[in-house]
């Protein structure tokens, strides 16, 4: 098993992309073609001050739109009934990332999140040079 299969949360991330089941095959296939090391992660860690109904919608919309963009590999987030929460999308290259740090809905959804929803946030972007996997951690 080990690093050539995908979790089942980039499983479920490839059925909404493509709207449809992947099989077994496709799933292995897509994991060596798309997360072959090195890649990057842009790990995005934040508070929010309160729930609201548009946030919720605009991070869909960010999921979607990001998913369109070259280079976009995938997204897992989190987050607690403390409203701390991490993001992590993953990217084949740099160019990639400041490619989506430019749409414009993109950072109209960032100053939103500055005035409207966070209380703080912190980006971190990382090289992956090395993964490995034990087990489901489903």
């Amino acid at each position: 098993m080990g690093d050539k299969l995908l979790t089942s949360i980039q499983v479920l991330t490839l059925e909404v992309f493509l709207k449809r089941p992947i099989s077994f095959l496709e799933k292995s296939e897509y994991y060596r073609k798309m997360f072959e090391t090195p890649y990057y992660a842009v790990i995005f860690s934040s508070r929010k001050k309160t729930e609201s109904t548009s946030y919720d919608q605009v991070a869909e919309r960010m999921e979607e739109l990001s998913a369109k963009y070259q280079g976009f590999l995938g997204v897992q987030s989190v987050r607690g009934s403390d409203g701390f929460g991490i993001t992590v999308s993953y990217w084949r290259s740099l160019e990639d990332i400041k490619s989506w740090k430019m749409n414009l809905e993109h950072q109209e959804a960032q100053q939103n999140g500055k005035a409207n929803w966070y209380a703080g946030y912190q980006v971190r972007v990382c090289k992956v040079e090395r993964q490995y996997s034990f087990g489901d951690i489903l």
